[in-house]
């Protein structure tokens, strides 16, 4: 194994290159046969030679290379270690563990994929090899003499294809059916967020970042230890195949995503952000940027994509299935006075009639059936489509005396004379229509999910702009 490696006082390159390779000769032996090996040598060589590219890595960094002459010596062994982590998870996660995903797809589509991925393993191989190349033609260049030959055998980590079999009793456990509505909701929201970078990216808006992909990665394996956490080996699971097969998506659209991280952080960190101009030739000479783009987005990134949105489709179906609710997105007509009491109290009895509703602004969840939960969701509201905080407070302050008013039967005394409140909420509906005019409609988009029924009570709600005057019939028990 490697071994730690300290430096006392500062040396030259050379001297510290001879020391390197008497106590760290694992990756040179790995590097050398790599270069001599015409086959791929698969992913647990590569596996190894990424961890021993990174024990150097590291110790070149604690070395301070960034000051030193072997910088560049350093960020080749930089995209040693995370091509070879991206070869791996490509080989182990997507290609050779298709077939147990059971992702439902036609023979096509899995060719299409599995031919891509091959093509672009290949360019993984083609990207290390000229790395490590690099790397030992620097000790060449510092004249710095191999190790001492050795077997391969115990620096070279066999390929291992087959599997234990199943000898062990597996106790089925039950679910609650919240479970699968987190689950399912939960994966639509990662997808949701990834689409629209994705979309951001081809309009030029945006540009490949490790930000959002780390975030995008973060989410999916949340999702990937709850399934095992609650839906993994219950009855549910074993009741209804589509349970497995989005395991399936999540663990495909887990690894594309690791692939489309360690790409991207390589070109931002160790790519990019090179200020020497010496070694960004180099590493240009060796990576060519646009194949390596065009790998992150047009390969990695794409079928991330691709296998969220099937996955979305399932997780719908699932959530359907499972716990008798659909999720919809519902265009929302927001004045500048946002959501006031009235149609909140709608809602409320919507779901007090049909069963609770949970609505998503902004990546923030509310409860249709919590009047206190419904008033924060105004200020998301606010906060996704920009309302004005002055006129909205007006807005809202001039609703919230008609609601009073309304109630009110006798008549408010003003300086001798008697106004019914009628007259008052008629100037009040005029003071307010003046705000609503000025600003005019605008629409939030918002996610409910929930019983059917209440969902297409609220859309409804909504495509009549909340006005009672022009309700339906069978929205008639929301006045009883």
């Amino acid at each position: 194994m490697a071994q730690d490696y300290v430096i006392q006082n500062r040396v030259p390159a050379r001297v510290f290159l001879v020391n390197l390779c008497s106590t760290n000769p694992e990756f040179f032996f790995l590097a050398g046969y790599f270069l001599k090996t015409k086959e791929k040598t698969g992913r647990y060589f590569l596996n190894y030679l990424r961890w021993e590219s990174h024990e150097l890595e590291t110790i070149l960094d604690n070395a301070e290379a960034f000051t030193n002459e072997l910088f560049f010596f350093r960020e080749l062994l930089a995209g040693i270690r995370w091509f070879c982590r991206a070869a791996f998870t490509l080989e182990e996660g997507v290609i050779d563990r298709y077939d147990t995903r059971q992702l439902k797809e036609g023979r096509e589509e899995k060719n299409q994929l599995l031919l891509e991925a091959e093509k672009v393993l290949t360019y993984f191989y083609q990207v290390i090899h000229k790395l490590c190349a690099e790397a030992l033609g620097i000790m060449e260049k510092y004249d710095v003499p191999p190790p001492e030959k050795a077997t391969a055998n115990p620096y070279i980590k066999l390929q291992g294809q087959t599997r234990l079999e199943k000898n062990r009793s597996v106790t089925e456990t039950d679910t609650e059916t919240t479970s699968v509505e987190l689950l399912t909701t939960e994966f639509i929201s990662v997808i949701e967020f990834l689409v629209s970078f994705q979309e951001s990216i081809t309009r030029k808006k945006a540009v490949i970042n490790e930000r959002e992909i780390g975030q995008t990665l973060s989410g999916f394996h949340t999702l990937e230890s709850f399934y095992d956490s609650h839906i993994h080996g219950t009855i549910l699971e074993k009741n209804e195949p589509g349970f497995w097969s989005l395991r399936g998506h999540i663990a495909m659209g887990l690894r594309l995503c690791e692939i489309t991280k360690d790409l991207t952080h390589f070109y931002e960190r160790h790519f990019l952000t090179t200020k020497d101009p010496a070694i960004r030739r180099k590493l240009a000479d060796l990576i060519d940027e646009k194949r390596l783009l065009s790998v992150i987005v047009d390969f990695a990134l794409k079928y991330l994509v691709h296998y969220g949105k099937s996955g979305t489709d399932l997780s719908l179906d699932l959530l359907t299935k499972s716990t008798g609710k659909i999720r919809r997105m519902i265009k929302v007509p927001v004045g500048v006075d946002g959501i006031h009491a009235r149609p909140m109290t709608w809602i409320y009895k919507i779901c007090q009639r049909h069963g609770a509703v949970v609505f998503e602004v902004g990546g923030e969840k509310f409860k249709a059936d919590s009047m206190l939960s419904m008033l924060t969701m105004t200020e998301a509201i606010d906060r996704v489509i920009g309302l004005s905080d002055k006129e909205s407070q007006i807005a809202v302050s001039a609703g919230t005396v008609i609601n009073e008013l309304e109630e009110r039967k006798k008549p408010l005394a003003v300086e001798g004379k008697n106004y019914t409140p009628k007259t008052i909420i008629a100037v009040l509906e005029t003071f307010r229509a003046e705000i609503r005019k000025r600003s005019g409609t605008r629409f939030c988009d918002i996610i409910a999910t929930g019983p059917k029924e209440a969902v297409d009570d609220i859309e409804l709600l909504a495509q009549k702009f909340f006005r009672k005057e022009e309700l339906p019939d069978r929205l008639s028990y929301l006045f009883e």
